[in-house]
């Protein structure tokens, strides 16, 4: 059975994809029938896991059928740690607003670390709202 049957089958509407794993499917997309006229679904498309590809690469992995089918390509990030996404990003490869970490999901905070210098340590963080940091100065990423 060929995947695009399976999730036509099975009315799959959300792809979770690595980036890896998208650009290894997106090649043979056509051959694989996920973006047949009859399969109607498929909505969204949503990179975890690695770094989301460009928008350039998008466009390029991308079809015309294909895009006409999606609603939206969302790029989520999150740590080990928090064993989930804690945070999305729409993403319009047809755009020009740079690809970010996005927003975060409900009851959750994203923020950067000061170092003791008091630049930024690149250091992320990821706790709830009731969640802070005694040991940082904490800054909002939103």
């Amino acid at each position: 059975m060929k995947i695009g049957e399976i999730f036509n089958k099975h009315k799959v509407t959300i792809f979770p994809s690595t980036p890896s794993l998208f650009r290894r499917l997106a090649v043979d997309f056509s051959k694989l029938g996920i973006f047949s006229a009859n399969l109607t679904y498929l909505k969204v498309i949503s990179f975890g896991g690695e770094n989301c590809p460009s928008k350039e690469e998008l466009r390029l992995l991308i079809n015309e059928k294909m895009n006409s089918h999606l609603r939206a390509f969302v790029n989520v990030y999150g740590v080990t740690e928090v064993s989930c996404w804690a945070s999305y990003c729409l993403v319009n490869p047809y755009d020009d607003f740079p690809i970010s970490l996005g927003r975060p999901l409900s009851d959750t905070n994203i923020g950067l670390c000061y170092d003791q210098d008091g630049g930024i340590s690149g250091e992320i963080v990821i706790g709830t709202i009731e969640t802070y940091f005694l040991d940082y100065l904490f800054i909002s990423l939103v």
